[in-house]
């Protein structure tokens, strides 16, 4: 996979940022990958080569149905701006990872690996799967 498309979702390509797409994907109770990002920014782009776009990071974020949505800070959009802001960050990269069900977002670290965003992914899986098994079906239903 290219390096120009990181972390395609399960969907297929990255969901360009806006707070009502966020919004809308958050509304689902669907586990998101925010990435933001710049142009200029290298630790975005080695971020990029080296975590979001290997395999096993592809597979993990089709697997758990997560959608991935980038926001482009190359040209200071003020939306991008807003959420930055909110995390306390002043610039890119920035990363969330909210994990569904309503959950609240993760920051994760500025510089990434394959096991940092395995770990939250994973973490995140895990936390839906108990959440569903824990929802009583109702009598005679046999849950899929």
């Amino acid at each position: 996979m290219s390096a120009a498309a990181p972390a395609a979702a399960a969907a297929g390509a990255a969901i360009a940022y806006s707070p009502a797409r966020l919004d809308a994907l958050l509304a689902e109770g669907r586990p998101v990958f925010v990435n933001m990002t710049a142009a200029w920014c290298i630790t975005c782009l080695v971020n990029e080569r080296t975590a979001l776009s290997a395999d096993s990071v592809q597979a993990a974020l089709a697997a758990g149905n997560i959608a991935y949505v980038k926001g482009d800070w190359t040209n200071r959009d003020p939306a991008i701006t807003a959420l930055l802001e909110r995390h306390g960050r002043s610039g890119v990269p920035l990363y969330l990872f909210y994990a569904g069900g309503g959950a609240a977002p993760v920051v994760l670290p500025q510089i990434l690996t394959p096991a940092i965003v395995l770990e939250h992914i994973g973490r995140a899986t895990a936390a839906l799967s108990r959440q569903s098994a824990s929802i009583p079906t109702p009598a005679g239903s046999v849950r899929p």
